[in-house]
Order: C-alpha cells, then sequence, then structure tokens
C-alpha cells in the first residue's frame, strides 16, 4: 500500500471536501486520526461526515469511504479514522482505518522518511543512484540529467487537395517537419535485474515523484556519469522509439549500441534530441536537416486492409506558419 498512498501531516485544506490547495472558502485541518465520525447525511454521489476534529462538516464520495469495512452504530463510525493521499489518483484523499496493517506501513513509512536525508534534484550528481520519497519501495534508477527536449512537428498534405487522408494515395502527399517547444525534463535509467539493460524514463522536473528522492551513498553508476555521452544515449535512443534513421555521414553518427536501452515514454512521441543547451529554432532546423534521412510512418492499405509500415522523407522547414504558406491554395 505505501506505493499508493502516503501520509501527509500538513498541507491538508477542508473546503466542501479534504484537499491540498486551498482559498478563500477552506479552514486548515491537522489530520490527526478521529474515532466515532458520525454520517450526517447522504446523496448520490457519496456521504456527509462530521466530528468534533474537523473544522467543519465534510462531504466524500464513495471511493473515499471504505464504508463494507466499517463498523457503524446508528450513524456512528466506531472505527478510528484519517485521511491518506492517493499519489496515482491526482493527489486525492481517502480515509483509511489506522489499525490496518497497511496504515501502520505508512506510518513506519514516514517516520523513516524523518530520519533519512532527502535530496532535491539540483542536488544530484550525474550517475546516483536514487528512489523516490514517495516510495522508499519503488524501483532503484539512475539519473542522467536534466536536459532540453527538442520536440518537432510533423504535417502532411496533399497536393491534389485538401490535407492528407491516410486512404489518399501515398504518391499525392507532401510531407514537412519542422521545429516545436522545447520541455525541460530529467531522464533516469531502471536496469533490468541483470543490470545488462535499461528501461529510460523522464519526468518535468516540477513532477511531485522526483521533487525529493533518497540516495544511494554507496552506489554509483560510473558508466552514465558523463553527461554528454548520457545526452547521446538518450538521442540515440529517442530515435529508434520514434522510427526516425539517421544519415550515415551525420555528425551525430555516434557509436552508442542502443539494443540495451528502451524508451517509451509518452511525452517523447516527437521528440528528435536532447542537450544541455537549448536550441534556438535555426539550430533545431540544421540538426534535422542534418541528421534525419527519412522516418518511419504508417498507412492504411485498402489492399491489405490493415496499417502497413513505411519509410517516407519530410522536408524541414522552419515553423507552422511556413507550413500554412506552403500549402495555402
Amino acid at each position: 500500500m505505501n506505493c499508493s498512498y502516503r501520509i501527509l501531516e500538513e498541507g491538508i485544506h477542508i473546503g466542501l471536501r479534504v484537499r491540498k490547495t486551498k482559498d478563500k472558502t477552506t479552514v486548515p485541518f491537522d489530520n490527526k486520526p478521529m474515532k466515532d465520525m458520525k454520517l450526517e447525511n447522504y446523496d448520490k454521489l457519496g456521504f456527509y461526515l462530521s466530528h468534533p476534529s474537523l473544522p467543519k462538516r465534510i462531504w466524500v464520495d464513495f471511493d473515499q469511504l471504505p464504508l463494507k469495512t466499517l463498523n457503524i452504530e446508528r450513524g456512528v463510525i466506531k472505527d478510528e479514522l484519517t485521511f491518506v493521499e492517493e499519489v496515482a489518483d491526482f493527489g486525492v484523499m481517502k480515509l483509511v482505518r489506522t489499525e490496518t496493517f497497511d496504515y501502520l506501513e505508512l506510518l513506519d513509512d514516514l517516520n523513516k522518511k524523518k530520519e533519512s536525508k532527502r535530496y532535491k534534484l539540483a542536488t544530484l550528481s550525474i550517475g546516483d543512484t536514487v528512489v523516490s520519497c514517495i516510495c522508499r519501495n519503488s524501483l532503484k534508477m539512475i539519473y542522467l540529467g536534466t536536459f532540453n527536449v527538442h520536440n518537432y512537428t510533423k504535417r502532411s498534405y496533399n497536393s491534389g487537395g485538401g490535407y492528407y487522408s491516410r486512404h489518399r494515395s501515398n504518391e499525392e502527399s507532401k510531407r514537412y517537419i519542422f521545429p516545436d517547444n522545447v520541455l525541460r525534463r530529467a531522464f533516469f535509467m531502471f536496469p533490468s535485474e541483470d543490470g545488462k539493460s535499461f528501461a529510460i524514463k523522464s519526468y518535468p522536473t516540477s513532477n511531485k515523484y522526483i521533487l525529493e528522492l533518497y540516495k544511494h551513498e554507496d552506489v554509483k553508476e560510473v558508466r552514465f556519469e558523463d553527461q554528454k555521452t548520457n545526452s547521446d544515449i538518450l538521442t540515440k535512443a529517442i530515435h529508434k522509439h520514434a522510427g526516425y534513421t539517421i544519415k550515415d555521414d551525420s555528425p551525430n553518427a555516434i557509436s552508442i549500441n542502443t539494443d540495451q536501452f528502451t524508451i517509451s515514454d509518452y511525452e517523447l512521441k516527437s521528440a528528435m534530441y536532447v542537450s544541455s543547451k537549448k536550441g534556438s529554432v535555426e539550430e533545431m532546423v540544421q540538426y534535422a536537416k542534418d541528421n534525419i534521412a527519412t522516418h518511419a510512418d504508417s498507412y492504411w492499405s485498402s489492399e491489405h486492409g490493415k496499417y502497413v509500415n513505411r519509410e517516407v522523407e519530410y522536408t524541414v522547414i522552419k515553423s507552422v506558419e511556413e507550413f500554412n504558406g506552403l500549402t495555402r491554395r
């Protein structure tokens, strides 16, 4: 349970519901365990609860109250309850019984967190092995660095009239690729059990999963201590995942075996390369011209009755405005 939930002792507020955000309608709440909470009323979606420790009456939906496991007498809940945060469900607060093993495990985890040194992303060194403070039992991950992720947009246009449709002939379409946004993301590697292959994942620098981290002081992955090498590994992994074919004479045709690295982050579906420095539009255009030969794509084949993979050429342009100018009739 302790990877799905966490105890919050501060930063909790009560409006109509218990939540972590505050406004003029909310009051602070210290979230101490409560016994003899009263079920005052209910509606089609949930219950209204009150307790002397609550600054005001609250409403909880059916998922927030473990009704089937509670001992209730004349509308009074005899079990001791407290709120915990469900990490995976966008920080929703749920009531749990405090005598359960799951809660005691959460409490023990909280006490260990108070005793352990915690690190911010900015204090990490490349190659550090860490776990998230949200879950001490989560997988160990190797910090690769925080990079600028350069994203591109692909557009197709049918010269015979209108935007390209996958049902139209491949001969009639023109394909363009141009720079999009540049995002700042932190990258980590998750090693397999044998340590020979790695799954790569990235997070926005504001993601709560990496805001605080525990570091294994005696573990250092020297293979990934160099930021430039790491950016090359990530870029090659992105190319492989996204279906880009790199030109043989590309200045970025580095000799790194990507078979041992996998990257499947949804946020990276439009990425082309990562670097410590944020590239300008001109640099992003030049990178695509210098490096990308073809791109794997799929189209609907009426002959085969399914999507068929193919390699296609893209013309590199500067912006969506240039695309609109080229395709305006």
